[in-house]
């Protein structure tokens, strides 16, 4: 959990959207770290597709990654 606040911290913590990849942000990990506890009703549904969607684009970069390995033991 210390790693993820670390983070947070270091990319700004900040929820607004805006189109510089150098302004403040927010990852998913810590989006959930920081409000899951004081979530409720439609907020809470809202965190959990967040974290579907962490999960499933965790499982596509080391689905590619484990292709990569693959093809490249080939040569």
């Amino acid at each position: 959990m210390g790693e993820t606040m670390a983070v947070t911290m270091l990319i700004g913590n900040s929820n607004d959207l805006n189109i510089s990849i150098l302004a403040p942000a927010n990852t998913i990990a810590s989006l959930l770290a920081n409000q899951f506890a004081e979530a409720s009703g439609l907020q809470v549904s809202a965190l959990m597709y967040a974290g579907l969607i962490l999960f499933a684009m965790t499982l596509v970069v080391n689905i590619l990654a484990e292709l990569i390995v693959l093809r490249v033991k080939q040569y």
